[in-house]
């Protein structure tokens, strides 16, 4: 993919580069580096860098960037822009890419108009729930996460998000380098999003219930 450097600056000294404010253009996003390249031991190269990204492309960057493919999957299913300021530092392969056991970061992810389609683990959760809103493109509200990668994995603070209109969703949990993904979900679903066969078994169970307890119970609190 092409990049443009627009300016800042690249310091060559001891064996190693320092980047000072180095501005480029990857995948039509703005990218600002700084950091430092560490190649005094030659066979064991490091890198400490942070980065702060505007307005890049969320499928682009988690289809090109081993990183950002091994610890976020969900945006190989995404289309859409995202910015984001975050911090790391790892050792490096001699194929100059990260050893991603050795990965350490944190930082900030903000979603800007992308729509979620056909990702595995949401295709899941609806099944489980029987909700097959879920199974259709998903327009991601525009959403701040925070997050931090350490031993392998990448833990998400917790954050909401709303995919269904009127159905938010709270979301924590990590995945790891193997791409196991463990999260919690959260949603407080209005009785009318499901489908209508799950009303009528759930109206047939509250006449069952008032039948047998002598109430005049009539709703349920979907908590």
């Amino acid at each position: 993919f092409p990049v443009t450097i627009h300016n800042g600056k690249i310091v060559l000294r001891n064996a190693t580069a320092k980047l000072d404010n180095l501005g480029l253009t990857v995948m039509q996003g703005r990218v600002i580096m700084n950091g430092t390249y560490y190649a005094q031991d030659i066979a064991h190269p490091s890198m400490d860098f942070s980065f702060d990204i505007n307005g890049m492309g969320i499928h682009q960057a988690g289809t090109e960037f081993n990183t950002i493919e091994k610890f976020a999957p969900v945006t190989k299913a995404c289309n859409g822009k995202f910015n984001a300021r975050f911090a790391m530092s790892c050792a490096l392969g001699q194929d100059m890419m990260p050893v991603m056991k050795t990965v350490d970061g944190k930082g900030q992810f903000q979603t800007i108009g992308v729509v979620i389609k056909d990702f595995a683990p949401v295709m899941k959760l609806a099944d489980k729930i029987n909700l097959d809103k879920l199974k259709q493109p998903l327009n991601v509200s525009n959403t701040n996460i925070t997050f931090a990668i350490t031993d392998g994995m990448i833990r998400v603070e917790p954050f909401t998000v709303s995919l269904i209109e009127g159905v938010p969703m709270k979301v924590e949990g990590y995945t790891t380098l193997e791409q196991d993904i463990n999260y919690s979900v959260e949603m407080d679903v209005p009785l009318d999003k499901f489908p209508a066969g799950i009303m009528n078994q759930a109206g047939s169970f509250l006449g069952q219930l008032n039948q047998k307890l002598g109430t005049n119970t009539n709703h349920f609190s979907n908590t």
